[in-house]
C-alpha cells in the first residue's frame, strides 16, 4: 500500500498471514495504513519563545496517529489561530509536553478525531500533562469536538483556564470538558 506525507509517497509493505495451526480460518478486516508522528508545527530541542498568531493550521488529512497540530516542548504563545485536526488516533491540537510557560489565547480548536488508544492516557484538544512547568494560561477560546477531553492539564507550577467554550464528542469512558492533574490549577 502507500499513501503520501507531505510532498513524498510513501510506500509500505504489509504482511499478514497465520503461522502454525491453520484450522481455523482466520479474517482480517478494516486494516489502515497510516503515517504516525507528522505534526503541523513543532517547537523543540531548544526552540524557545515561538509564537503562532492570525493564522489557521489543518493537520492530520492523512488521519496518521498521534498527527497533532501543534507540538512544543518548550514556552509557545497561540494567539487568535484555528487549529483543526482530523480522525488519526491520540491526535490532538495542542500536544505540550516537558513545556514551560505556554499560552493559548482567542483561538479555535476543533478536532474530528474518532479514536483513543487508551483512555488512561487519554487525548484532548490541548494535551499539557507530562512534565509542565511555569505559567499555563488557556483563556477566551472555542474548543469543539475530540473523542476524550477537552483539556488535559497537569504538572504546572501555576495554571489558569478562564472563559473558554468547551465541547466535546467524547466516545470514551472518562471523557471531561476538563481533566485537572495536579495542584496549582484555578
Amino acid at each position: 500500500t502507500s499513501y503520501t506525507s507531505g510532498a513524498s509517497p510513501v510506500s509500505a509493505r504489509v504482511k499478514l498471514g497465520m503461522e502454525g495451526s491453520t484450522s481455523t480460518p482466520a479474517y482480517f478486516d478494516k486494516i489502515t495504513v497510516q503515517p504516525k508522528n507528522h505534526y503541523g508545527v513543532e517547537a523543540v530541542f531548544g526552540a524557545t519563545g515561538a509564537i503562532i498568531k492570525n493564522g489557521k493550521i489543518v493537520q492530520g488529512a492523512g488521519k496518521g496517529q498521534t498527527s497533532h497540530a501543534v507540538v512544543t516542548e518548550n514556552g509557545m504563545i497561540i494567539d487568535s489561530t484555528e487549529l483543526k485536526v482530523f480522525g488519526g488516533a491520540d491526535t490532538t491540537n495542542v500536544w505540550a509536553y516537558w513545556v514551560g510557560d505556554f499560552d493559548v489565547y482567542n483561538s479555535i480548536l476543533t478536532s474530528e478525531g474518532t479514536e483513543v488508544i487508551s483512555r488512561d492516557e487519554g487525548t484532548a484538544l490541548i494535551y499539557s500533562a507530562r512534565g509542565t512547568s511555569g505559567q499555563i494560561n488557556i483563556a477566551n477560546n472555542q474548543m469543539i469536538g475530540g473523542v476524550h477531553l477537552g483539556l488535559k492539564l497537569g504538572g504546572g507550577s501555576q495554571i489558569k483556564v478562564w472563559n473558554n467554550f468547551i465541547n466535546t464528542s467524547a466516545r470514551n469512558g472518562n471523557g471531561f470538558a476538563i481533566g485537572a492533574y495536579s495542584d496549582g490549577i484555578e
